[in-house]
């Protein structure tokens, strides 16, 4: 599995917003998906970022933007410490994958 972080802006409807987050659920593996940032998701995955993205394009219009991008476990960041315990617990916990 892979940890992925996705960032995306919908400026045309409601309904694609709501179809693109639909698909990053279903990109990520095990219910393994982390939203606490506007806009951005990060999620563990068996797909690629390119076959994420292939999946995005489906449910966006010309006018959207997003980015998919592999992550690691090197990070700093400022949150809750439950997004921190999600993000080491399941995101970058390599032995949630067996």
């Amino acid at each position: 599995m892979t940890p992925y972080i996705i960032i995306y802006s919908c400026k045309t409807s409601v309904k694609k917003f709501k179809a693109a987050d639909a698909i990053i659920r279903e990109c990520a593996w095990d219910n393994c998906w982390m939203y606490h940032l506007n806009n951005t998701w990060i999620i563990k995955s068996e797909l690629t970022a390119d076959e994420i993205g292939g999946k995005l394009v489906s449910a966006t219009n010309n006018n959207d933007d997003f980015l998919v991008i592999e992550i690691t476990n090197n990070y700093a960041c400022w949150l809750p410490q439950q997004a921190l315990d999600y993000l080491q617990d399941i995101i970058f916990n390599e032995d949630e994958e067996e």
